[in-house]
């Protein structure tokens, strides 16, 4: 005891329950990991990777969305594989609460207007386009009707 403040962590026992236990920052990526393999890359990076992950209780696990409409799809669409996934990971029912927390969103918007391409990529941006054109729109291509009938 140091200034009135106990140093004491008593040794944590993984084994709990004849099974392993998962520290929280665990059990969440490992979530992260079986939901990306079920869903996909792109739908994973979309609707998943935002998810903050807040506690497990007995009462369920307790997740943070960036907005209400964020909230109303992963309710419809991923509440489900998400509740699964948990299920199979702490052996026991889970039931999923999604809290919105706005901080969320503009942390999103914050890292995404932050992020500048690199160099590699922003030369792989100019050998795609050499101009502002878009290339299907060509005089080949070009379709006279009756509003642009004088310009033909």
């Amino acid at each position: 005891m140091d200034n009135g403040v106990c140093n004491y962590n008593p040794p944590f026992d993984r084994s709990l329950y004849g099974y392993l236990v998962l520290t929280m920052v665990e059990l969440w990526e490992e979530a992260l990991r079986q939901l990306r393999e079920r869903i996909g890359k792109q739908n994973f990076k979309t609707w998943i990777e935002p998810i903050q992950f807040v506690s497990l209780t007995t009462d369920g696990a307790s997740l943070e969305v960036p907005n209400k409409f964020f909230r109303d799809w992963v309710t419809e669409h991923y509440t489900e594989q998400i509740t699964d996934v948990l299920r199979s990971l702490v052996q026991r029912k889970v039931n999923i609460v999604l809290s919105i927390n706005s901080r969320l969103q503009f942390k999103s918007i914050n890292e995404n207007a932050a992020r500048k391409p690199t160099p590699e990529e922003r030369d792989q941006i100019k050998a795609q386009r050499t101009n502002n054109l878009i290339p299907k729109y060509t005089f080949e291509n070009f379709v006279v009707g009756g509003s642009n009938q004088f310009a033909h």
